[in-house]
């Protein structure tokens, strides 16, 4: 049985999505501000707005106001682009 989609309104968000087994997803500077161009980026394509962040070492914060209802996609976009930076840069494969 397949799960139930979530709900999606336009409107505010407090994200978190935290790494797999706690594991670090932010190991050096370059990491976080590669995160903020995927974000940046993300934000133009999908039109959403960000209105605070914190990055931690294995998690991290949004705020966010979707203007469509595509959150799920906008969040898919996001975490695979830097995924596949991550996994590239530190030779490893696999969820992050």
């Amino acid at each position: 049985m397949a799960r139930k989609s979530r709900i999606e309104k336009n409107g505010f968000y407090h994200i978190i999505n935290l790494g797999v087994a706690r594991n670090l997803i932010f190991n050096v500077d370059d990491d976080n501000l590669k995160f903020l161009e995927i974000l940046q980026d993300a934000a133009q394509d999908y039109e959403f707005e960000i209105y605070s962040y914190c990055l931690m070492n294995n998690h991290y914060h949004l705020l966010m106001q979707i203007k469509n209802e595509n959150l799920s996609i906008i969040m898919q976009k996001i975490n695979s682009r830097y995924s596949m930076y991550f996994n590239h840069k530190y030779k490893r494969v696999g969820p992050l």
